[in-house]
């Protein structure tokens, strides 16, 4: 087992290592800002902080994966996380933020992912919220996502696949 000072780094290109192509790795930090729709299916890390920015949308598509200690989410109009590409690959969009998940969106999806280490903190603001059950039965994850919202006033559906 790794010792604690290089638990993350060693996580982070453990994860980085299974993607082959679409690999944006930041050592201090990753930082990325688009203009319009920002699109994942590889592989996003640091060792210390994954900030995104959109002034449209964000979708992380499966296989995709998140990994860095904080991560940090903002598009104006959607962020989805799991919902494009879920159908044709074996594995859900992979999240690791084992300190913090920040997500702020007039809209989020949220479908097929998978939390590698649970979040310390998480905080959703977003006027809808849209949680896609991947499978018949309602994932546990959804309870958790729900329990981050910040505002009372946000509208939450669930839909089947």
């Amino acid at each position: 087992m790794a010792s604690n000072a290089n638990f993350i780094p060693d996580t982070v290109n453990s994860l980085m290592s299974e993607y082959s192509g679409g690999v944006m790795l930041g050592r201090i930090s990753l930082e990325v800002a688009a203009r319009d729709t920002l699109k994942n299916n590889g592989f996003m890390g640091s060792y210390n902080v994954v900030f995104l920015t959109s002034r449209d949308s964000i979708e992380h598509e499966a296989p995709g994966c998140i990994a860095a200690p904080l991560v940090n989410m903002f598009a104006k109009d959607k962020l989805s996380l799991g919902v494009a590409g879920q159908g044709s690959q074996p594995v859900p969009v992979r999240i690791f933020a084992p300190a913090q998940l920040t997500l702020t969106s007039q809209h989020l999806s949220v479908g097929d992912i998978k939390f590698l280490e649970e979040p310390k903190s998480g905080f959703l603001s977003c006027k809808k919220l849209t949680l896609i059950k991947p499978t018949e039965d309602e994932p546990v994850y959804f309870d958790l996502i729900k329990s981050w919202v910040i505002d009372d006033e946000t509208q939450i559906e669930i839909l089947k696949r």
